[in-house]
């Protein structure tokens, strides 16, 4: 059993007083080009007194065949129900005191996030954790050192964020004990896989490849270094205060994409690898042990998991999505009839219709927050399954608060009755958490409701007419043809007109206030016009220009989404050969799409008009026959694949009967 103490920094005065005499003995080179004579100070009190602040433990944790080693970490733990146990695991040259300014923002949780329990230790070798007592102690070590801490402080399940090192370790806990107790890992260097399909590059791509290029050549001697010839390094950082500052000072300034760094930071951070207590250079024991790993750690981390990793991707459309119906800034009138609605007492089921890219959903969520306050936001994706009486398994994600879900029925295609009928019976028949307020009801919010099957719309109806006092039901959907007529009469339908141009320049004007991008009202008009009144495509047109621009003017061109760009390289390929293997390729760009998130209907109409642009006027009556026939086959539910091959198959017999009956 894993005892677990408290733990206080002390550095001795002896210590300290050694380091302030191998400064003075110091000889520095006479030229630098960035000199670091204003970092060369001692450091002392203030800096435990610092340290001293976090709520640091200390435990006695087995590593199997290693023996037992002395864990130091950073313990904070959340007040928030529900909190999510977090493993924090640094890199080098990082510490654990990389948690120190984002620790009350992870326990609290926020309006916007979910609140977490918080361990971050000092790996092994590092800062004041035991250094390794054998040769051969790798990164899979460091994993099963890491995951019984957490099952020693009571966490059986828990999430991880890592990265340089750290994204190693984690990746081997992902291997050895996920997804049963690893559920889930971030990474914020994750090393992405070669794409499979050429897609246009941009300005800034192109940079990033050179820079990646610079790095490999110029940068990357330090990781060779360290994997090959630790020991030839260590004598150094172990003697030269000075020589340890300099070799993590280099790293930390070209690292950080230019983060203010005061003298104070870096000898904080410094001090935690000179007065590590395994030495200065055992941080380096990593590297190479890993390094003498068969096959290498890089290698064996690229093995499959089940656990659900994920990366930061910064999505301009919900970040700027406007939190209240104050903050929107086209249709007030709207706003104030769903605020009013909101404050009520009786909020209705609502059929809420209008094209794609009007604003639905962001006024929905809006009127949700306006409905139950911020805690909508504190939202979860359940991935749940449910049974078809022919015993078919359906895989289905929910995303939820303790307030209201978001479901999209019709992902599950003919079955979507099957979903309507257990999820809603279930939420209707489920105590409500807030019994106290006059909403006492839960609230389903409905995606793609107009394409959701007649079978599902009746059991939609029934759940209506049954479940009314404990659910309410919003319904999103393009148009209102589709929805049968007794939901229309139990519903409130809601109007969401297509945004005006000047509605989209006003938005993409406040974008590029918010970021601190240059405003270009042409620009903005033409982005506009484009978009076709369609908001979501115009900030997606938007913050494409400007993250493939470094200078952005009112004749910078408007590029095409990536994925539309794929779509036209298979138009292209499909005109250019009618063969079993084009079919093959084409299927694998096909493939691609899909499992980038594209939805299937998009994908065959965008091939659609890409093709019919391109033949002649006598064809395209009939291959607009054939995409309506297998976009209908689409929608029924089975595999989208075979429907979106088939299409091309029968355009490619076509077009060849076409030009065989050509008279050249």
């Amino acid at each position: 059993m894993a005892s677990v103490t408290q733990f206080t920094v002390a550095i001795s005065d002896e210590k300290i007083q050694r380091l302030e005499q191998k400064l003075a003995l110091t000889d520095l080179p006479s030229e630098v080009p960035d000199p670091i004579n204003p970092c060369i100070t001692s450091t002392g009190g203030a800096v435990e007194t610092m340290l001293n602040e976090l709520p640091q433990y200390s435990a006695n944790i087995d590593v199997e065949d290693f023996g037992r080693y002395d864990i130091h970490f950073v313990h904070q733990q959340s007040q928030v129900t529900g909190a999510i146990p977090l493993l924090v695991l640094h890199g080098w040259p990082s510490s654990f005191l990389q948690v120190r300014e984002m620790l009350p923002l992870l326990v609290d949780g926020g309006m916007d996030g979910p609140a977490f329990h918080v361990v971050a230790p000092s790996l092994i070798d590092f800062g004041f954790s035991s250094g390794s007592q054998k040769k051969g102690f790798n990164v899979e070590h460091h994993a099963e050192a890491y995951h019984k801490l957490m099952l020693a402080l009571g966490y059986n399940e828990y999430v991880v964020q890592a990265g340089d090192l750290g994204y190693l370790v984690t990746r081997f806990i992902a291997l050895k004990y996920g997804p049963k107790h690893c559920r889930a890992y971030h990474l914020n260097n994750a090393a992405p896989a070669e794409p499979k399909q050429p897609l246009p590059l941009s300005n800034k791509d192109i940079a990033g490849l050179a820079r990646t290029k610079e790095f490999s050549t110029r940068g990357n001697a330090y990781f060779l270094l360290q994997s090959t010839k630790p020991q030839t390094l260590a004598y150094s950082l172990t003697d030269s205060p000075i020589g340890l500052l300099a070799w993590i000072y280099e790293k930390l300034v070209g690292w950080s994409n230019g983060y203010p760094w005061s003298d104070e930071d870096f000898l904080t951070w410094v001090s935690i690898y000179y007065f590590s207590r395994a030495g200065p250079a055992a941080s380096l024991n990593i590297y190479y042990e890993n390094d003498q790993m068969t096959p290498n750690a890089f290698e064996k981390a690229k093995e499959w998991s089940d656990v659900w990793p994920g990366v930061i991707v910064e999505d301009l459309r919900k970040m700027l999505r406007p939190r209240s119906l104050d903050s929107l800034t086209y249709h007030p009138d709207l706003s104030a009839r769903l605020k009013s609605l909101a404050q009520s007492g009786d909020f209705p089921h609502l059929l809420v219709y209008g094209p794609s890219g009007a604003g639905k959903k962001t006024r929905i969520i809006a009127t949700l927050k306006e409905l139950y306050g911020p805690g909508v936001e504190k939202i979860k994706v359940d991935a749940r399954v449910f049974q078809t009486t022919s015993n078919r398994k359906l895989e289905f994600n929910i995303v939820a608060s303790v307030y209201h879900l978001e479901i999209t029925p019709s992902d599950v295609g003919n079955y979507d009755r099957v979903v309507i009928q257990e999820l809603l019976k279930e939420v209707a028949q489920t105590q409500q958490v807030d019994q106290s307020a006059k909403q006492r009801f839960k609230v389903v919010v409905i995606n793609e409701a107009d394409h959701l099957t007649r079978d599902a719309q009746a059991a939609l109806r029934r759940t209506m007419e049954k479940y009314s006092p404990n659910l309410r039901l919003i319904l999103l959907a393009n148009s209102t043809s589709n929805i049968i007529a007794p939901i229309r009469s139990r519903t409130l339908l809601v109007r969401v007109a297509a945004p005006s141009e000047l509605d989209i320049c006003t938005a993409l004007r406040i974008a590029a206030e918010k970021e601190n991008w240059t405003v270009s009202e042409v620009l903005n008009k033409r982005i506009a016009k484009e978009s076709a009144r369609n908001l979501r495509r115009a900030l997606l047109m938007f913050e494409a220009i400007y993250a493939q621009n470094e200078k952005v003017s009112d004749t910078t061109p408007i590029p095409p989404p990536d994925w539309e760009s794929l779509i036209s390289v298979v138009a292209d390929e499909i005109l250019a050969e009618r063969s079993p293997a084009r079919i093959l390729q084409v299927r694998e760009r096909l493939y691609d799409l899909l499992t980038h998130c594209i939805p299937p209907t998009t994908i065959l109409k965008t091939l659609t008009f890409k093709l019919i642009a391109k033949v002649d006027d006598a064809l395209k009556p009939e291959v607009i026959k054939w995409s309506a026939f297998y976009e209908h086959r689409i929608k029924l539910g089975s595999k989208v694949i075979f429907h979106l091959e088939a299409f091309v198959a029968k355009f490619m017999r076509i077009y060849e009967g076409y030009l065989m009956g050509m008279d050249f």
